[in-house]
């Protein structure tokens, strides 16, 4: 995965965007240090275009039997650790960076079996997802159940088995 996410020189994690035969397009940045106001950094590169390419796990794209997509690279990763075993072999599993109300352009070259929509668990997430399973008969909501997204529920799965390990 070094190839497709590494920190720049100033500590801040780089997803690179590509698009359906791989090529980079741009990337999404993420800061680890706290802005003045509170939170981090999160925003795309100079240049890029999120209907040119978008940050996915390495999969054959010549035939994706699904598509997931999500709102942040953080968040395929973590919709990943949660969801790969119960995902249908060869799903490209894929952020938008933010939310779509529609299937990204790079993406619509790649017409799957299914497509899921795993956005956030809030009104914009639901909204968007709503959109695009209207436009898209092949598309379903897949939500992050007890969390708002898939990085909070792979947090909490992971503090749950903590509490729950044996100790000697």
């Amino acid at each position: 995965t070094s190839s497709i996410l590494y920190a720049d020189q100033r500590s801040n994690a780089v997803f690179l965007c590509r698009n359906s035969s791989g090529t980079v397009t741009g990337a999404e940045i993420v800061g680890i240090a706290p802005l003045p106001r509170g939170g981090t950094f999160k925003g795309m590169a100079p240049g890029s275009r999120k209907s040119k390419g978008g940050f996915w796990l390495p999969t054959d794209t010549s035939e994706p039997r699904a598509v997931l997509l999500t709102e942040s690279a953080i968040d395929s990763l973590s919709a990943y650790q949660l969801l790969a075993p119960t995902l249908p072999p060869n799903t490209l599993i894929t952020s938008t960076a933010g939310v779509c109300s529609t299937v990204p352009g790079w993406l619509q070259a790649l017409p799957p079996l299914q497509l899921l929509c795993g956005y956030d668990a809030d009104r914009a997430g639901d909204e968007a997802a709503q959109l695009i399973c209207s436009q898209n008969p092949q598309a379903s909501r897949l939500l992050p159940h007890s969390a708002k997204d898939w990085n909070d529920l792979l947090l909490q799965s992971r503090h749950r088995s903590q509490q729950c390990q044996l100790t000697p």
